[in-house]
């Protein structure tokens, strides 16, 4: 039976931290709501092959469902930079703050019952 319940969206924070890594986890999150990660879908999929993961990133259109265990729903906030992980780069700070803003936008109109934001790095945000 699908859920009709409000996704919960996940900010995968700092590219080079060990936000994407966390997201990538979600994989194995039981829940009936569908969670959403919002970030760059080619660092998410270049960390998990780096870790040696093998999923899926389903673009999310409202779906009302969870996904699958080997799949992560994915709003792709693109970054401006390659990102190298454990390198910081102040010119990829614009899609942390997007990411930011796109998920508190979807609380205030009731597009997701909740956020939950990865690491940032606010130095480089600065």
């Amino acid at each position: 039976m699908p859920s009709s319940l409000q996704p919960i969206f996940v900010t995968s924070g700092e590219p080079a931290g060990i936000g994407p890594d966390i997201c990538l986890d979600l994989v194995h999150l039981n829940t009936s709501r569908p969670v959403v990660v919002l970030g760059d879908q080619q660092v998410l999929a270049q960390r998990a092959m780096h870790l040696g993961r093998d999923l899926a990133f389903i673009p999310y259109q409202g779906q009302h469902a969870p996904a699958q265990s080997d799949q992560l729903y994915i709003v792709s906030i693109p970054v401006h930079q390659a990102v190298q992980a454990g390198k910081l780069d102040s010119a990829n700070a614009p899609s942390v703050v997007a990411q930011l803003q796109y998920a508190a936008q979807a609380a205030l109109t009731g597009q997701c019952a909740a956020i939950v934001t990865a690491p940032v790095q606010k130095s480089i945000i600065n």
